[in-house]
Protein backbone atom coordinates (compact mmCIF):
# COMPACT_ATOMS: atom_id res chain seq x y z
CA UNK A 1 0.00 0.00 0.00
CA UNK A 2 1.52 3.85 -0.78
CA UNK A 3 0.90 6.91 0.04
CA UNK A 4 0.81 9.96 -2.70
CA UNK A 5 2.13 13.12 -0.82
CA UNK A 6 -0.87 15.45 -1.68
CA UNK A 7 1.37 18.04 -3.93
CA UNK A 8 2.47 15.27 -6.27
CA UNK A 9 -1.26 13.85 -6.66
CA UNK A 10 -2.10 17.59 -7.57
CA UNK A 11 0.00 17.78 -10.02
CA UNK A 12 -1.29 15.47 -12.51
CA UNK A 13 -3.84 16.25 -14.67
CA UNK A 14 -7.36 15.86 -14.51
CA UNK A 15 -7.54 14.37 -18.13
CA UNK A 16 -4.63 11.89 -16.75
CA UNK A 17 -5.27 8.26 -18.90
CA UNK A 18 -4.75 5.31 -17.06
CA UNK A 19 -1.55 5.03 -18.75
CA UNK A 20 -0.87 8.58 -17.41
CA UNK A 21 -1.24 7.13 -14.02
CA UNK A 22 0.70 3.89 -14.33
CA UNK A 23 3.30 6.14 -15.59
CA UNK A 24 3.60 8.27 -13.02
CA UNK A 25 3.55 6.08 -9.94
CA UNK A 26 6.25 4.12 -11.76
CA UNK A 27 8.12 7.12 -11.74
CA UNK A 28 6.65 8.11 -7.88
CA UNK A 29 7.61 4.51 -6.71
CA UNK A 30 10.79 3.35 -9.21
CA UNK A 31 10.03 0.34 -11.41
CA UNK A 32 11.47 -1.95 -9.03
CA UNK A 33 8.81 -1.40 -6.64
CA UNK A 34 5.93 -3.99 -5.98
CA UNK A 35 2.49 -2.12 -5.66
CA UNK A 36 -0.55 -4.07 -3.94
CA UNK A 37 -3.73 -2.43 -4.45
CA UNK A 38 -7.29 -3.03 -2.82
CA UNK A 39 -10.11 -4.01 -5.36
CA UNK A 40 -11.88 -1.52 -7.54
CA UNK A 41 -15.47 -0.80 -6.37
CA UNK A 42 -16.08 1.13 -9.65
CA UNK A 43 -19.26 4.16 -9.21
CA UNK A 44 -18.84 5.06 -12.58
CA UNK A 45 -22.33 3.97 -13.63
CA UNK A 46 -25.50 2.49 -12.00
CA UNK A 47 -24.91 -0.55 -13.34
CA UNK A 48 -20.96 -0.17 -12.36
CA UNK A 49 -22.43 0.45 -8.55
CA UNK A 50 -25.14 -1.97 -8.48
CA UNK A 51 -22.26 -4.98 -9.51
CA UNK A 52 -20.48 -3.20 -6.64
CA UNK A 53 -23.28 -3.84 -4.60
CA UNK A 54 -23.25 -7.66 -4.76
CA UNK A 55 -19.79 -7.70 -4.97
CA UNK A 56 -19.64 -6.42 -1.19
CA UNK A 57 -23.32 -8.26 -0.54
CA UNK A 58 -21.76 -11.62 -2.02
CA UNK A 59 -18.42 -10.98 1.05
CA UNK A 60 -15.88 -10.21 -1.94
CA UNK A 61 -14.54 -7.68 0.26
CA UNK A 62 -14.71 -8.84 3.53
CA UNK A 63 -11.21 -8.48 4.46
CA UNK A 64 -10.92 -5.11 3.03
CA UNK A 65 -14.64 -3.65 4.46
CA UNK A 66 -16.50 -3.89 7.67
CA UNK A 67 -19.85 -4.54 7.18
CA UNK A 68 -22.57 -4.96 10.38
CA UNK A 69 -25.05 -7.04 10.68
CA UNK A 70 -24.77 -10.98 11.54
CA UNK A 71 -24.41 -13.80 8.60
CA UNK A 72 -27.53 -15.82 9.39
CA UNK A 73 -26.24 -17.71 6.32
CA UNK A 74 -23.84 -17.89 3.42
CA UNK A 75 -23.86 -14.51 1.67
CA UNK A 76 -26.88 -13.48 4.02
CA UNK A 77 -26.21 -10.39 6.17
CA UNK A 78 -29.01 -9.65 8.82
CA UNK A 79 -28.78 -6.22 11.29
CA UNK A 80 -30.17 -5.70 14.32
CA UNK A 81 -34.53 -5.05 15.01
CA UNK A 82 -34.71 -6.65 11.64
CA UNK A 83 -38.81 -8.26 11.57
CA UNK A 84 -39.71 -11.06 8.52
CA UNK A 85 -42.53 -12.38 8.50
CA UNK A 86 -42.47 -16.36 8.88
CA UNK A 87 -43.69 -16.77 4.91
CA UNK A 88 -41.09 -14.24 3.53
CA UNK A 89 -38.78 -15.67 1.49
CA UNK A 90 -35.09 -14.55 1.50
CA UNK A 91 -33.00 -16.05 -1.03
CA UNK A 92 -29.41 -15.93 -2.32
CA UNK A 93 -26.76 -12.58 -1.45
CA UNK A 94 -28.85 -10.49 0.53
CA UNK A 95 -28.10 -7.15 3.49
CA UNK A 96 -31.23 -6.31 5.34
CA UNK A 97 -30.13 -2.99 7.37
CA UNK A 98 -31.42 -2.23 10.79
CA UNK A 99 -35.33 -1.54 11.20
CA UNK A 100 -35.93 -3.36 8.32
CA UNK A 101 -39.35 -4.81 8.33
CA UNK A 102 -40.47 -7.84 5.43
CA UNK A 103 -44.29 -8.67 5.49
CA UNK A 104 -45.96 -11.99 4.52
CA UNK A 105 -45.20 -13.14 1.18
CA UNK A 106 -42.69 -10.70 0.54
CA UNK A 107 -39.41 -12.66 -1.57
CA UNK A 108 -36.35 -10.93 -0.92
CA UNK A 109 -33.33 -12.35 -3.15
CA UNK A 110 -30.83 -12.58 -4.71
CA UNK A 111 -28.56 -9.98 -4.93
CA UNK A 112 -30.72 -7.79 -2.78
CA UNK A 113 -29.44 -4.73 -0.34
CA UNK A 114 -32.18 -3.24 1.52
CA UNK A 115 -31.35 -0.31 3.94
CA UNK A 116 -32.01 0.89 7.25
CA UNK A 117 -35.88 1.63 8.33
CA UNK A 118 -36.83 0.13 5.46
CA UNK A 119 -40.40 -1.75 4.98
CA UNK A 120 -40.92 -4.13 2.21
CA UNK A 121 -44.90 -4.78 1.99
CA UNK A 122 -46.34 -8.05 1.61
CA UNK A 123 -46.20 -9.85 -1.94
CA UNK A 124 -43.72 -8.02 -3.08
CA UNK A 125 -40.33 -8.92 -4.70
CA UNK A 126 -36.81 -7.39 -4.52
CA UNK A 127 -34.76 -8.88 -7.02
CA UNK A 128 -31.25 -7.87 -7.71
CA UNK A 129 -31.57 -4.14 -6.61
CA UNK A 130 -30.92 -1.63 -4.16
CA UNK A 131 -33.16 -0.06 -1.87
CA UNK A 132 -31.55 2.87 0.06
CA UNK A 133 -32.88 3.71 3.79
CA UNK A 134 -35.97 5.36 4.54
CA UNK A 135 -38.03 3.52 1.70
CA UNK A 136 -41.27 2.19 1.74
CA UNK A 137 -42.18 -0.87 -1.03
CA UNK A 138 -45.95 -1.48 -2.03
CA UNK A 139 -47.82 -4.45 -1.64
CA UNK A 140 -47.34 -6.79 -5.12
CA UNK A 141 -44.44 -4.29 -6.40
CA UNK A 142 -41.63 -5.85 -7.98
CA UNK A 143 -38.78 -4.64 -7.90
CA UNK A 144 -35.92 -6.23 -10.68
CA UNK A 145 -32.30 -4.52 -10.95
CA UNK A 146 -33.46 -0.89 -9.34
CA UNK A 147 -32.32 2.14 -7.37
CA UNK A 148 -35.01 3.43 -4.63
CA UNK A 149 -34.33 6.19 -2.84
CA UNK A 150 -37.84 6.83 -1.59
CA UNK A 151 -40.14 7.51 -4.54
CA UNK A 152 -37.12 7.64 -6.75
CA UNK A 153 -36.88 4.83 -9.21
CA UNK A 154 -33.20 4.34 -11.06
CA UNK A 155 -33.79 0.88 -13.46
CA UNK A 156 -30.37 0.00 -13.98
CA UNK A 157 -30.40 -1.73 -16.91
CA UNK A 158 -32.04 1.22 -18.97
CA UNK A 159 -30.07 3.70 -16.70
CA UNK A 160 -33.26 5.73 -16.54
CA UNK A 161 -34.91 7.63 -13.14
CA UNK A 162 -38.32 8.35 -12.85
CA UNK A 163 -40.13 9.44 -9.84
CA UNK A 164 -43.33 7.79 -8.66
CA UNK A 165 -46.17 9.89 -6.86
CA UNK A 166 -48.26 7.23 -5.68
CA UNK A 167 -47.30 6.65 -2.14
CA UNK A 168 -48.95 2.86 -2.41
CA UNK A 169 -45.85 2.01 -5.08
CA UNK A 170 -42.83 3.78 -3.52
CA UNK A 171 -42.58 6.48 -1.12
CA UNK A 172 -40.36 7.92 2.43
CA UNK A 173 -41.29 6.93 5.47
Amino acid sequence: MGWIPTEKLEAIPGDATWNDWENYLRDLFGPATETKVAQIIRTDSFESIFESYCRVVAGEFASQLFIHGREQSPGQRICRNVRVHPSAQIEGSVFLGDNVRISKNAIIGPNAFIGDDCVIDRNATIRNSVILPGTYIGPWVDVERCFIRKNQVVNVRLDVSLNIDDWLVVSSL
